[in-house]
């Protein structure tokens, strides 16, 4: 009798496979977590299966504030959330195991591009501002900076040329670690919000959520104001829009374009900021919150961005968008398009923290 019954159940998950567009879907009503595209954009879907997880409990449960791929192995793809931790996927985000739980809210991560096996995530535990680094692919972690005082996360991480580690805090100031964490040292102040940093091209930018991208090429010593001219009135009256009065994600690609995300529109640099142009979408007006934006690096021309729960993407630098509005009471947060195809992508959906 048992027998039949093991044969009755995988005869009917075999035909609920077969029936099912995608069997690896949460059956839950899914509101956050992984979506991702296989065609250009034209359809998205959730891929939000936590391996071993209870009852329930999926990808779905959380907001995710960043994505990467592993550097050396592929097929893997990392998320960090807001309560979750960090999640890793073996299998191109079919399924998803949770691999770092220290931190409460998880801002951000950096992988060593020398060291793949090398991770730092920060963000925050118990009101302090953290980072915690792995030594192997995520098998376990250690804290090797906690923020002294309170209400101060750790919002961003980047790994520089030297492998120099820096941290940038939520009160403006940024640190620097020359020893691979072991000790810190503070590098520069900018006295607001830094909402993300990057290291590529030999520099290190800098988002301030009041006053746009800095770039320095000297490891923090000195920054250049790369994104002046957004906060410059005559460049918004030739567009007819409002200034920019928060500055929320950045983009810089491996070709030197920059892209920043606004309160009122996303905006483009094709040269490291010496210019500035706005990207039109096809949208009723521009003073709503645009958030994710990324650039493929296998084809510059596409371009992904996401506005409140819809993805839109152009294949030709960004005159022409299609569109697709994600099923989800929260906002697209994240945007990675493949290394390699243009036309797949993943996203990360923020519903709250």
């Amino acid at each position: 009798m048992r027998q039949k019954l093991k044969i009755l159940l995988v005869i009917s998950l075999m035909s609920f496979m077969s029936a099912a567009c995608n069997p690896f879907e949460s059956p839950e009503p899914v509101i956050g977590g992984v979506i991702k595209t296989l065609d250009g954009g034209a359809s998205y879907r959730f891929y939000n299966l936590i391996n071993g997880a209870q009852k329930g409990i999926t990808l779905s449960n959380f907001s995710i504030a960043r994505l990467r791929f592993s550097p050396d192995e592929p097929g893997v793809v990392f998320a960090a959330s807001y309560g979750g931790g960090l999640f890793r996927s073996k299998d191109l985000a079919v399924s998803w195991d949770q691999v770092m739980a220290k931190l409460q809210t998880t801002y951000d991560f950096v992988i060593d591009p020398l060291e793949p096996k090398t991770l730092y995530a920060c963000g925050s535990f118990n009101t302090h501002g953290k980072i915690v680094k792995s030594e192997d692919g995520g098998g376990s972690w250690n804290e090797v900076y906690t923020e002294a005082s309170p209400e101060n996360p750790v919002r961003s991480v980047a790994i520089g040329s030297r492998g120099e580690v820096y941290g940038a805090l939520a009160n403006g100031n940024l640190i620097v670690s020359l020893d691979k964490g072991s000790s810190w040292k503070p590098v520069y102040n900018f006295g607001t919000r830094i909402n993300r940093i990057e290291y590529t091209l030999g520099r290190l930018f800098v988002l301030l959520q009041g006053t746009g991208v800095y770039a320095s090429a000297d490891m923090g010593n000195t920054f250049d104001d790369i994104s002046g001219a957004l906060r410059d009135d005559s460049f918004f009256a030739v567009l007819k829009r409002d200034r920019v009065s928060a500055f929320n994600q950045m983009y810089v690609s491996q070709n030197g374009s920059v892209y920043v995300s606004t309160n009122n529109g996303i905006y483009m640099s094709p040269n490291l900021g010496r210019n500035w142009t706005a990207l039109v979408l096809p949208l009723y007006k521009n003073d709503v919150n645009f958030y994710a934006i990324a650039q493929s690096e296998a084809d510059p021309n596409v371009i992904y961005a996401g506005v409140s729960n819809t993805v839109f993407q152009s294949s030709d630098g960004g005159k022409n968008w299609r569109t697709f509005a994600v099923q989800t009471a929260g906002f697209v947060n994240y945007l990675l398009p493949d290394l390699e195809n243009p036309d797949i992508a993943y996203g990360g959906i923020f519903i709250g923290q």
